[in-house]
């Protein structure tokens, strides 16, 4: 199986929520599986990769973040969000029922499907 990650700076304005959330699930040919979702984070945090594990039928999506130091005197708004569309993909992974997760790397699950 392999396994490839691409974020983009911005969802499409239908998810300008300030949620983290899976959108869209799609099985190309039965043997790879895309799966994007919409990650809303505040504005001192930036996705900086994403990873997955497998745990029975569960496909766990992980994304890990940076925080931004914040340099004395520099403006920050504290209540701003950045939003990021996280594509994960998937090849040579067999079709199957599969209970999606997606999560933060050393959090507590955020959303499934």
């Amino acid at each position: 199986m392999k396994f490839f990650f691409k974020k983009n700076f911005r969802c499409d304005d239908s998810a300008l929520s300030t949620s983290i959330q899976i959108n869209n699930i799609l099985w190309l040919n039965n043997k790879t599986l895309e799966i994007k979702s919409c990650i809303s984070l505040y504005y001192l945090n930036s996705l900086t990769k994403g990873d997955f594990e497998i745990q029975g039928n569960d496909l766990i999506l992980k994304f890990d973040t940076k925080t931004k130091k914040i340099l004395p005197g520099e403006a920050v708004c504290f209540s701003c969000m950045k939003h990021y569309e996280a594509t994960y993909k998937f090849t040579g992974l067999e079709k199957n029922n599969i209970t999606l997760k997606l999560k933060q790397k050393g959090e507590s699950f955020i959303n499934q499907k």
